[in-house]
């Protein structure tokens, strides 16, 4: 090729590039930071997160991953989001081993994401709490699914009294003698749940005749505060019904049953998934948690139902996501629904 030749090629080569790095789709990718659990701490089968994050890479989005047991919270808030370890997600699938495949470490900025997806498991505790206030001081033009100070302060087990007229009555107990109080005042069993947990995690069955001792036990354990609920029968006979909700919008649902023996309906506890098909009751109590609590920020919700009653609001990682998809057929994939809706948000900003 004639250097006049070669030239010319060079220039519609550079063009072309110019073109790309112009182009309205281009210009529409996006910067996301998810802040996580460690990766191999997931399970592929049930993570939500590695859907999503699969669907943002399809998409063409930079996506970059935080592991929250390599933070140091100890730092200033101003040193903390200067310094964030984060790690480029080049690959992900939940049939890969590993399941995601990274880049080098840098630290980053938070200023420097679009979206940031706050996406590490309960307990909400100090450590938790402090990750999110640092979270937190970042400037609000970031979308931050969900909302980390609103996240961190309210707690999934005690949402649901913020909607009575239709949720299953919840006592927020603070002491020992109104736990005691709560589970022998109902009639019938009661079911304890620990303030701050998730999957399943520290629930337990009591009777009004329970031994005091054996209350007393439960309330050391699970101190400061816990959640006492009514035993509602549809749990065990029928399944918890989870609810998947972003940014207003019902995603979808699976029903978890429990398995043979149990009577706890989390996926991490061993319950299977059934397809459901939401009542009327439930779709509208859907819309009008998701309407009051968007306006706090908390986009992405889980919100599950025993009967046409709600017995929990998850706000702090929403998960079930495979699981619908799973239920709804092979050809179903909501994280393409979720990201979109995603999306919409970050560009209404």
């Amino acid at each position: 090729m004639e250097l006049p030749e070669f030239r010319e090629q060079v220039q519609i080569l550079l063009r072309t590039l110019e073109d790309c790095v112009n182009s309205p789709q281009t210009k529409a990718m996006a910067k996301y930071l998810v802040v996580a659990d460690p990766i191999e701490t997931w399970i592929p089968r049930l993570d939500t997160t590695l859907r999503m994050v699969e669907e943002l890479l399809r998409r063409g989005h930079s996506v970059e991953y935080c592991d929250t047991s390599q933070l140091d919270l100890r730092m200033s808030t101003e040193t903390f989001l200067s310094k964030i370890p984060v790690r480029r997600v080049l690959e992900a699938s939940p049939k890969s081993r590993p399941v995601c495949t990274m880049g080098v470490q840098r630290l980053a900025h938070g200023r420097e994401f679009d979206v940031i997806l706050q996406r590490k498991d309960p307990p909400v505790d100090a450590f938790y709490k402090d990750l999110s206030l640092h979270f937190a001081r970042l400037p609000e033009s970031i979308l931050q699914i969900n909302n980390p100070l609103m996240a961190s302060s309210l707690s999934e087990h005690e949402l649901p009294m913020q909607f009575p007229e239709i949720s299953v009555p919840t006592t927020l107990c603070e002491s020992a003698d109104t736990f005691v109080e709560a589970i022998q005042t109902l009639p019938g069993e009661s079911v304890a749940k620990p303030f701050d947990q998730c999957s399943g995690i520290g629930v337990e069955f009591f009777h009004a005749e329970t031994p005091h001792e054996k209350l007393l036990t439960y309330w050391d354990k699970w101190q400061p505060k816990v959640i006492v609920q009514p035993f509602i029968e549809e749990a065990v006979r029928v399944g918890d019904l989870r609810v998947l909700m972003i940014n207003g919008k019902i995603l979808g649902q699976v029903l978890r049953v429990p398995k043979a023996g149990s009577r706890l309906a989390n996926l991490h506890q061993g319950a299977s998934a059934a397809k459901a098909t939401l009542t009327k009751i439930q779709k509208e109590a859907s819309l009008k948690i998701a309407h009051e609590l968007g306006k706090k920020g908390l986009y992405f919700l889980g919100i599950d139902f025993l009967g046409d009653l709600v017995s929990e609001i998850n706000i702090t990682c929403p998960s079930a996501l495979p699981m619908v998809n799973e239920v709804e057929g092979p050809t179903s994939r909501i994280e393409v629904d979720l990201i979109e809706q995603i999306e919409a948000l970050r560009k209404s900003r």
